[in-house]
């Protein structure tokens, strides 16, 4: 069941935390598990150590005891320090010269080395008895609950299974309703990729979950426009960049009022966005997601100072804040109170008269706020009066229009291009005095320019227009792949297309063992070769079954990626289908088992294929009519640049190549 929990920091009955805590002191024996096995001397079943950690909040629905077993640990930090393996002995006990390693012990600080960093309320102890390290549980009273501590930034943990989605909400709020509140905001999600993938953002407008919508390219329920970067969720490996800024002409917009109490209550709407992702494997242990970087700024551009603090973005109080201005019908300090409103605008001459008509023109009074003190202010052109110093040129508005007089380089009242070009200008060309001049072209005066050529796309296949020159309108050429046959297959090659513009041809992926004693391929990596001015590579596709007669091709690459049905999955570069031109980096590989081979089918004595060798296919979109005696190649090359690798059951290497479009496996290197 996927989970994606906000209870920070996550204490009792989380047996799944505990096991991901104590795991990370342990990054040798987790590698150890995934890799396959390990193995080392002087050990039997008598060495195995393990830790009890006893979990007194337990209910019924979760494990009231979690065991760890330590055995293997103790075995590869003895083979890590030694360099060297035993065979299993009786006869192996710490005196014995070849066996006298860090795996024995004689008393409890030996063990300090080999079991390293333990979890919290345990203690490395060495058994004197069979002179072997274990983890032993400390009784003490602040033992009794152990708590998992995410990352300092973490806002969301989960688990799942393989193609779930889980949804994390993004909050912010004020350190106090004294914080101004924030009108732009940016800052990073970082989550372990590729286990987890970045789906989007999206908010819920109607209040409820009925009306998801995708974010961007829709607006916040605030208002404020969101940018991504990259700007493509597929671009996303783990980290990407978030940004929010006020809705154009309303800069003054907040993202969010919501403050928290002195008791740590929220008080409003924290939730400004919501961030989706898919799991592409299983998760067991919980892994989290975490905000860094938070950047927030308030009106007039105001950094305001921010933090990750309780799964949430907190956004506190400025070092300085602007200054309100009191006559501008805007919150400029950001303190909720606008201009006579705001106390700091008490002593202004807009919101105080009490120093106007004192007699003094003070340092804030002019003679539009207190004509009194500082008389009355010059005529002013717009004032209704034409003053001395006016004139008809300098202040129409007071003095009215000047008389309209040819050569004072206005062109106005009766004037035109013919009774007075040294104002208007020369008159502009006229169509049909025949001459092509001025403004005219051939599409605006063809009396004069004379008729336009033929231009490809209009519609008419002229006489100088052809299939080749142009298809648009005079349609496609007739497509003749020509006699004979296709040329055998080049190294490298494992299919060649012919066809016409317009064609889907699907190329398939197979892959076979040389005999069948060898071992088969649970793991790929190759580069797929083609080329692109003829073919456009749509996807790479599989056949997914559900049952008896019920199955569908499915894309294995893209957005909508799926696993091969024996659980394996692809990794492309470019990851964007957009950039595909011509070569494709592939790597496949299988998460939840390294032991699945990808196919069975191997070759027999005569070189037949046993088997069915095709596990996915490529479908190739024709540019360019390909011919029989020049057809389209696709190839995977297999030399030092670009080699290509499989990967045995055991994680080792095996020999590959290509042999008559076949990827054949031999043995291992």
């Amino acid at each position: 069941m996927l989970s994606a929990n906000r209870n920070i920091p996550w204490k009792k009955n989380e047996r799944d935390a505990k096991i991901q805590r104590i795991s990370a002191f342990f990054p040798i024996f987790v590698m150890g598990i995934l890799g396959g096995s390990l193995s080392s001397g002087c050990s039997d079943d008598s060495s195995r150590s393990v830790v009890n950690i006893q979990d007194t909040t337990a209910t019924p629905e979760t494990d009231a005891e979690l065991t760890i077993d330590f055995s293997n640990f103790g075995d590869i930090a003895t083979s890590e320090a030694n360099d060297a393996t035993h065979d299993s002995d009786p006869s192996c006990t710490p005196d014995t010269p070849d066996c006298t390693t860090l795996f024995f012990c004689k008393e409890d600080l030996d063990c300090a080395s080999v079991l390293g960093e333990l979890p919290t309320c345990t203690e490395a102890r060495c058994d004197l008895d069979t002179n072997t390290c274990f983890a032993a549980t400390i009784p003490a009273e602040e033992c009794d609950d152990l708590v998992v501590t995410p990352p300092p930034n973490a806002i969301c943990k989960y688990t799942g299974s393989a193609n779930s989605t889980f949804e994390c909400d993004v909050e912010v709020v004020r350190e106090s309703d004294a914080v101004p509140g924030p009108v732009s905001l940016t800052f990073e999600i970082y989550y372990l990729s590729p286990t987890v993938r970045f789906v989007g953002l999206r908010t819920y407008p109607c209040g409820d979950k009925s009306c998801p919508t995708e974010v961007p390219p829709a607006a916040l329920v605030s208002g404020h426009h969101t940018t991504l970067t990259p700007d493509s969720t597929d671009d996303w490996e783990g980290i990407g960049n978030v940004a929010m800024v006020p809705p154009d002409g309303s800069p003054e917009t907040y993202l969010t009022q919501a403050y928290l109490e002195t008791n740590g209550n929220v008080v409003g709407s924290a939730v400004i966005v919501t961030a989706v992702f898919e799991l592409t494997a299983v998760v067991s242990d919980p892994v989290w997601i975490e905000v860094n970087k938070p950047i927030a700024s308030g009106l007039q551009g105001v950094t305001l100072p921010s933090t990750v603090t309780d799964a949430r973005i907190v956004v506190g109080m400025p070092t300085t804040l602007p200054e309100e201005i009191c006559n501008d019908e805007i919150d400029n300090d950001g303190d909720s109170d606008v201009d006579c409103a705001d106390s700091d605008c008490d002593e202004t001459p807009e919101c105080s008269q009490e120093s106007c008509g004192n007699g003094t023109c003070d340092e804030l009074e002019s003679c539009e706020s207190c004509s009194n003190d500082c008389g009355i202010c010059p005529e002013t052109c717009g004032n209704g009066q034409c003053a001395e110093t006016e004139t008809c040129i300098t202040c129409p508005g007071d003095c009215g229009e000047c008389p309209e007089v040819c050569g004072n380089a206005q062109c106005g009242g009766d004037e035109t291009c013919t009774s007075c070009a040294i104002d208007c200008g020369p008159c502009p060309e006229i169509c049909g005095n025949s001459q092509c001049a001025g403004d005219e072209t051939c599409s605006t005066c063809p009396s004069d320019c004379g008729q336009c050529p033929p231009i490809c796309g209009d519609g008419n296949c002229h006489a100088s227009e052809t299939c080749t020159t142009c298809a648009q309108d005079c349609g496609t050429c007739p497509c003749d792949t020509g006699p004979g046959p296709v040329p055998p297959l080049p190294d490298g090659g494992i299919c060649q297309i012919t066809g016409c513009i317009g064609d889907v041809v699907d190329c398939p992926l197979r892959i076979a063992k040389a005999s069948a004693g060898v071992d088969p391929a649970t793991g790929l990596q190759f580069k797929l070769t083609y080329p692109g001015n003829m073919l456009t590579l749509e996807n790479l596709f599989t056949t997914k079954c559900f049952g008896p007669g019920n199955c569908m091709e499915a894309p294995v690459a893209g957005p909508l990626a799926q696993p091969l049905d024996t659980g394996h999955v692809f990794s492309v570069s470019p990851t964007n289908p957009q950039n595909w031109a011509g070569t494709l980096g592939v790597v496949i590989v299988n998460f939840t088992s390294t032991s699945v081979p990808l196919t069975t089918a191997y070759l027999d004595v005569n070189g037949a294929l046993v088997g069915d060798a095709q596990f996915a296919w490529a479908r190739f979109k024709l540019k360019l009519n390909a011919t029989k005696l020049q057809p389209a190649l696709v190839s995977i090359p297999n030399d030092t640049k670009n080699q290509l690798v499989a990967v045995s059951q055991k994680q080792l290497e095996l020999l590959a190549d290509i042999l008559n479009g076949l990827i054949v496996t031999f043995g291992t290197l």
